[in-house]
């Protein structure tokens, strides 16, 4: 992958999805308990749940408000060119996924960041590196109980261990150099005849 940016301009880069996550809802009209609470209401003659049915509608509407998460891998630079030709960059990395639980319907993202500033010469290459996931899982095979007793032989168990590592290279180069250029208008020395 390849991003091209200017001199102090902040770039990006994004490999992932837009997730829409229903936040919250509210409800629009009259409930139907309400309207058999009221139904026998008059208000000078005029009947409370009609009233209420036509101004505030006649059936509940549910409208739900939705946020869009960034899943997967963020990444912004922001390239200074240095005067020795090195780049230093600003870094923010960001990665995000679901974690697989709810919190009243509302799904729990894990997300983690990193933002460095690094110095690297032009053509050079930076790494980055990121523990993703890291899981372990314990097995007990054999009879129930057994297991507890000092001295029996007869239980295998099997632990697992395992990490997800993300690694990143960066290699700025200077595409275009910036040339020098000094704006002035032409000053025109005064004419002068040499006295006889």
């Amino acid at each position: 992958m390849q991003i091209r940016g200017g001199n102090h301009q902040p770039a990006s880069f994004r490999a992932g999805e837009r997730y829409p996550i229903v936040t919250a809802t509210y409800s629009s009209g009259i409930s139907s308990s309400l309207a058999s609470q009221v139904s026998g209401l008059n208000i000078n003659g005029t009947s409370v749940s009609g009233l209420l049915s036509k101004y505030l509608g006649s059936s509940q509407t549910t409208i739900p408000q939705i946020q869009y998460e960034d899943l997967g891998i963020t990444l912004k630079l922001t390239p200074q060119i240095l005067r020795g030709g090195d780049i230093q960059l600003a870094l923010d990395l960001k990665i995000e996924a679901l974690a697989g639980g709810t919190v009243d319907s509302i799904p729990i993202l894990n997300s983690r960041a990193m933002t460095s500033t690094i110095t690297v010469p032009a053509g050079q290459t930076a790494l980055l590196a990121s523990l993703v996931d890291k899981n372990e899982s314990k097995s007990i095979e054999g009879l129930p109980g057994l297991s507890e007793l000092p001295g029996f032989q007869g239980t295998d168990q099997n632990i697992t261990k395992g990490q997800d590592e993300l690694l990143i290279t960066v290699t700025p180069h200077i595409v275009r150099p910036a040339a020098l250029h000094i704006a002035s208008r032409r000053l025109s020395a005064p004419h002068t005849t040499p006295a006889q």
